[in-house]
């Protein structure tokens, strides 16, 4: 170690130095506040007279002694530290020997408010200035700090707020002027705390609850206007300015929330508004200023208020529909000007009508109307619906696809499923679920993006979760809608190169098919009379078998020899056993017909879509067949079968 290296001092010097002398301090003037605040008895009328300023005299004295002293000293280099702390002590002592000249019961001797208000201001004033003279901002908070606590001993009251009021303004001036962060939280946190204290402990009437809600007010806009109109945050105290300002807000919220006071309500509505409004003022102010991050947190602040006002206002079915009108509002202006706040208030707001919309909807159901159950959520639902999907597109349009545009998108896509869920009856809630997929689908197919189709996996599972569950209430209208759907979604989807899709739409579109079959089949089989399922099931199989081979599609084909197979099995296990009758024999005779229908139709088309015509020709110059006995030549065709030439 370095000889002229800084010796660190010992414990026992940093307790001699630092701590000995701010106890010392704060003994002192805890021990002047309780004579101060003693009850005497008295005998003498003078004496009873003389006792108050006998004891206020005793406190401005000691006061004006510390003060003296700690002048002193603080032109002292090597004894500065000490003077400034008495020079704190001095101040506090003169702050609540002024106010328990008015305040405090048995030394009261000034009677006028006004007055009593004026030298307060005055003493906040002296301590001002000494701490801006000495440049001290820990001499400032030990001022503030033994001021706030002086009062609280002397226990709570209603217009103990006007000197935490006064303190307030003294550590806003000074926590502006000479950005002191440290000050403004000491001095916040002090200021709260007297007035929740003096709120709390006592039960106010109504006028009082107006005092309180005035000086709550005025304290929380004292600190707003200390914190945002700042003359200058540097970088390295915007998060602390930020979290000040947050703070702040909070406390009055709070403040103002814990009135029980019904009568008080509409005037906190007025309020949250009022306040609300000042904070997007100061954001406008603050944007001008080049304080974006401050800017920011007032805009979203002030966005709170309002809403806030609009909760306690507003409710039901009034309350999502005023939320929906408004996310679109401020999603519109966020959009037009860039205005962040706007936009996280936006999807914030989002988020809560979702969750409060899904609360509402499933516990509430309300006449049905063209079998809908709940109709005044489903039509909130609707509409809601369509502003975030018009919100997604504006975000896609004006700044492409980003994270707003699949927020809106997804959205808009789960308000539509929570709203299809109002519909009565299964059957036609799979419908709509199908047209949503389908939607979607297509959507992703023109625009060449996954995401559409994402949601359309969405709305499939869901509209799948139907159909399975439902399948012994179906009705044959809507189920035989959906099938039309699912197979006119794979159909057009087959229109695409296949260089142009992805995987994605490669399995959504085999899901499409996939389900217009069992859909189409299961409805057959679960409505079609017994007597004609069987000539269903045909027709079926040769209508798909007919299309497949027209387009050349594989996957039909094979989805028409599957219900082949199907209607197989049900004529050798069912419909032999029951062969007696006209319907059974009319359906074995159509299913005959089908097979042999199928079987020309694979010999017809087969060639235009696996190449059977050009096999055939290579195999005229194949070599006989083993086993032939009149020599000619016999050759395998690609069934299997032995064909003569």
């Amino acid at each position: 170690m370095n000889a002229d290296k800084k010796r660190l001092p010992s414990l026992e010097s940093r307790i001699a130095l630092f701590w000995l002398h701010r106890l010392g301090i704060v003994t002192l003037v805890l021990g002047v506040v309780f004579l101060i605040t003693y009850s005497m008895q008295t005998f003498s009328p003078e004496l009873t007279w003389l006792l108050p300023w006998l004891k206020l005299g005793t406190g401005f004295a000691v006061s004006l002694a510390l003060l003296w002293l700690g002048e002193k000293l603080t032109g002292q280099d090597t004894q500065k530290w000490f003077g400034q702390a008495l020079t704190a002590g001095g101040w506090s002592l003169a702050y609540f020997t002024t106010y328990a000249a008015h305040y405090v019961q048995s030394v009261n001797v000034i009677e006028s408010l006004p007055l009593e208000t004026a030298l307060l201001t005055l003493v906040a004033g002296g301590a001002l200035y000494s701490a801006l003279k000495a440049r001290s901002e820990l001499m400032a908070i030990y001022s503030i700090t033994l001021a706030a606590g002086t009062i609280l001993l002397n226990g709570p009251g209603l217009y103990s707020d006007i000197s935490f009021l006064i303190i307030a303004i003294a550590a806003s001036i000074l926590g502006n002027t000479q950005a002191w962060r440290r000050l403004f939280a000491f001095a916040l946190a002090a200021c709260y705390i007297g007035h929740f204290y003096c709120s709390f402990s006592i039960t106010p009437s109504y006028s009082e609850h107006l005092i309180l809600t005035a000086f709550l007010s005025a304290i929380w806009f004292v600190f707003a206007l200390g914190i945002g109109f700042c003359l200058s945050v540097p970088v390295g105290a915007r998060n602390t300015a930020t979290a000040l300002a947050c703070v702040n807000a909070m406390m009055l919220a709070l403040g103002l929330a814990l009135t029980n006071e019904q009568s008080v309500e509409h005037l906190h509505q007025i309020i949250f508004v009022v306040f609300g409004l000042l904070y997007l003022a100061t954001s406008h102010w603050l944007k001008g200023r080049e304080q974006s991050q401050l800017s920011t947190v007032h805009a979203l602040l002030g966005l709170s208020f309002i809403n806030a006002a609009k909760l306690m206002h507003y409710s039901g079915l009034t309350l999502l529909t005023i939320d929906v009108v408004q996310i679109a509002l401020l999603a519109i202006v966020a959009i037009r000007y860039d205005l962040k706040a706007f936009r996280y208030t936006a999807v914030a707001l989002s988020i809560a009508f979702l969750l409060f919309w899904t609360g509402g909807a499933s516990s509430h159901q309300a006449q049905m109307v063209i079998g809908i159950h709940a109709i005044q959520y489903f039509r909130v639902a609707a509409l809601a619906a369509g502003v975030f999907a018009i919100l997604a597109l504006l975000h896609l349009r004006t700044e492409g696809k980003n994270f707003y545009f699949n927020f809106y998108y997804f959205v808009s896509n789960i308000v539509a499923v929570l709203a299809v869920s109002n519909i009565d009856d299964m059957s036609w809630r799979a419908f709509a679920l199908a047209l949503f997929a389908l939607t979607n689908y297509l959507c992703g197919l023109r625009t060449k993006d996954d995401y559409y189709v994402d949601m359309a996996f969405l709305h499939l599972a869901i509209c799948a979760t139907q159909v399975v569950f439902s399948c012994t209430h179906w009705l044959t209208l809507p189920i035989a809608l959906t099938a039309v759907a699912f197979y006119s979604g794979y159909i057009y989807s087959r229109r695409l190169p296949v260089l142009e899709k992805s995987h994605l739409v490669d399995l959504f579109q085999s899901l499409l098919g996939f389900a217009g079959s069992f859909t189409l089949t299961t409805l057959i089989l679960a409505k079609a009379p017994s007597d004609y399922c069987s000539t269903q099931l045909a027709l079926e199989a040769i209508v798909l078998l007919t299309v497949g081979l027209s387009i050349k599609d594989s996957f039909l084909r094979q989805s028409g020899l599957v219900v082949l197979a199907l209607l197989s099995g049900k004529l050798l296990f069912f419909d032999l056993a029951h062969h007696n009758t006209f319907e059974r024999i009319l359906s074995f005779i159509a299913a005959g017909i089908i097979f042999l229908l199928a079987s020309y139709l694979y010999s017809r088309f087969s060639g235009s879509f696996d190449g059977l015509n050009e096999d055939l020709a290579q195999d005229v110059n194949a070599e006989p067949v083993a086993g032939s006995e009149d020599g000619s030549k016999n050759y395998s065709d690609i069934s299997g079968n032995v064909a003569v030439n």
